[in-house]
Order: C-alpha cells, then sequence, then structure tokens
C-alpha cells in the first residue's frame, strides 16, 4: 500500500507538472498569476481560471486524502498537521517552485522517517549499555529543524529564486 501511496504521489506531480509546463491551461494560468490585468484584457476570464485552479487542487487534496486515509487513518486535526507538513515542504523547496517543493516534500518524508525510528530505535553508542531513548516530539521537530536550516543557509529556498 505504501508503495501504491508513492506511486500515486508521482502520477499527480508528473500530470501537474505537464499541466501546467504542456497546455493552454497552464500557460494561461502561469500569465494570469503574473499579470492578470493583461490576461483580462486578452478576453481570457482570469476568475474562471482560478475558480479551475481551485477546483483542481481541491481535487487533489481530495485524491491524496482517501488514498491516505486507510494508512494514516482519519482524527481529528490530521488536515493541519497535513497542512504544516505541506507548508514546511514548499518553504524547503523555495517559494514558486512546482521542482522544489517536490524536493521539499521528498525530504521532509525522509526527515519524518529518520525521526520516527530514531524515536522507536534510540540512540546507541558502543560505550553504553542502554540507548538513549528520544522524545516522540523529537520526530515532528525534525522536519522543523531542517526548514530552520535551509532557511539560514538559503532564505529563498533549495530552489527558490531571489526577487
Amino acid at each position: 500500500y505504501r508503495l501504491f501511496i508513492i506511486a500515486l504521489g508521482v502520477t499527480m506531480i508528473i500530470a501537474l507538472l505537464l499541466l501546467m509546463k504542456r497546455s493552454r491551461l497552464g500557460m494561461i494560468i502561469r500569465a494570469g498569476v503574473q499579470d492578470s490585468e493583461m490576461v483580462q484584457a486578452l478576453g481570457i476570464n482570469v476568475r474562471r481560471v482560478f475558480t479551475l485552479v481551485f477546483a483542481i487542487g481541491s481535487a487533489l487534496a481530495a485524491i491524496g486524502g482517501v488514498a491516505a486515509a486507510p494508512f494514516l487513518g482519519v482524527k481529528l486535526g490530521l488536515g493541519a498537521e497535513l497542512q504544516l507538513q505541506g507548508f514546511i515542504s514548499v518553504v524547503i523547496g523555495g517559494m514558486g517552485s512546482f521542482v522544489g517543493a517536490a524536493v521539499g516534500a521528498l525530504l521532509v518524508g525522509l526527515a519524518r522517517a529518520f525521526g520516527d525510528q530514531l524515536v522507536l530505535s534510540g540512540i546507541q553508542f558502543p560505550w553504553m549499555e542502554e540507548a538513549i531513548r528520544l522524545s516522540p516530539s523529537f520526530a515532528r521537530a525534525s522536519t522543523v529543524l531542517i526548514m530552520a536550516l535551509v532557511l539560514l543557509l538559503r532564505p529563498a529556498g533549495l530552489f527558490g529564486k531571489k526577487e
């Protein structure tokens, strides 16, 4: 099931990338973000396009939620937790960079998995009899620590551009 979730995520990223880079709708969306008044002057209803973009984003979120619900379990506050992880992914990757957001999500997922493993197994040094046990909050904090480190080294994110 984990491989299915990974494959679904990769498929969604590729489909969205192709939509944004290779289609007329993607060109209109990118132009509307850059200069909506000019696109409106060309006769394109920018508000309708942005409503469609919102609908596409909602559909992608729904697909992700349906796919992840059997794995994560549905609970109150799950959306806020996942929204925070998504925000951290975008900040790490760089605002406005689609590839950066994907790389940021990969880094956040790996950091969270590594943090969870450290919490479960602890840190074992050769001269110690028992492993040092870490708090479960360490796993959640690991993603924030990576975000802080990236922002210290590259304030625009890994793939972000200075404005």
